[in-house]
């Protein structure tokens, strides 16, 4: 039995035509799935994701993805030990832009070793499997490791603290405890070369303090303002200046992403384009995928950019 669990919210309390296709896509291989939003939906909304054969539960705006996660996943919890896989993504992406379930083919065949999977991985911070499409198998999910990191997830406030705690630690906690994880996608170092040489030249200009700043931070209220000691940790400062090279794939390698059979393009990539990588070309990308139209991707970001 395969189960899933999608974690929602739209600033505009509505349920966008991508999503419920989303849905339906993952409904066809998956025998439960479970959408919590922390979304204000109307009755009419849910009844939209309903429609697609999911279980819909809304709650407050608190806690960000894990705690919606962690819901669902009570909701789950009579079918948790039967399970043999377990897909747990959001929506901060458009998908599917690309046959979706070539992927979990290709993964049963090329990596059956893994516990745990991601479809992208990330070294800032610490090497991690990014959150927004996470798959545990059988081996992970029937452990009792699985039930004590979901129990220790809490209300957090700080995104920032959430990330460390959660999204990074979900990998250091599964590796340390002698699980295998794996991303679907292998980051190509080589064509990261210009933006490697690009942050080098700037590097004698930013100054060390704008790193830190620059990078995710421990201090109250979330301040990330060094003192002398944290400059004076060479272990902490080493991380730091790694974190200011390393760059999120789902951003700087979304072409070769979609080129590698990937079925998903990040939201707020085409939303806020926050690193400004050259985006121009992406309907065309989107388009050849084949399967979430560009026009239905552009309508959404008209909407939630008023």
């Amino acid at each position: 039995m395969r189960l899933a669990i999608v974690a929602h919210f739209d600033r505009n309390n509505q349920v966008e035509d991508w999503f419920l296709q989303y849905i339906r896509t993952l409904l066809e291989r998956v025998d439960r799935c479970v959408v919590v939003s922390t979304a204000a939906l109307s009755a009419e909304s849910q009844a939209r994701i309903r429609s697609t054969g999911a279980i819909v539960e809304v709650r407050l705006n608190e806690g960000l993805d894990f705690c919606s996660w962690r819901r669902a996943l009570e909701i789950l919890s009579g079918d948790l030990k039967s399970a043999d896989e377990l897909i747990m993504c959001n929506d901060s992406v458009f998908a599917p832009v690309a046959p979706f379930w070539r992927m979990f083919d290709l993964m049963d065949q090329k990596r059956p070793d893994l516990d745990i999977w991601g479809i992208t991985e990330n070294f800032q911070i610490r090497r991690h499997i990014q959150s927004y499409f996470v798959v545990f198998r059988k081996r992970a999910l029937s452990s009792p490791e699985f039930s004590e990191f979901w129990n220790g997830v809490k209300v957090l406030s700080l995104k920032d603290e959430i990330i460390r705690r959660y999204e990074v630690g979900l990998s250091a906690f599964f590796e340390s405890r002698g699980f295998r994880l794996g991303a679907f996608y292998q980051t190509q170092w080589l064509g990261l070369i210009p933006w490697y040489l690009k942050r080098m030249v700037r590097l004698p200009f930013v100054g060390v303090r704008s790193i830190f700043r620059a990078t995710f931070a421990r201090y109250p209220k979330n301040q990330n303002v060094p003192t002398d000691a944290d400059l004076a940790d060479p272990i902490d400062f080493g991380s730091r200046l790694l974190n200011y090279f390393f760059v999120n794939p789902t951003h700087f390698e979304w072409k070769n992403m979609l080129r590698s059979g990937v079925p998903i393009i990040k939201a707020d990539l085409l939303r806020d384009n926050p690193q400004g990588v050259l985006i121009q070309g992406w309907q065309r990308e989107v388009d050849r995928a084949g399967l979430l139209s560009s026009e239905m991707i552009e309508s959404c970001l008209k909407r939630i950019r008023r």
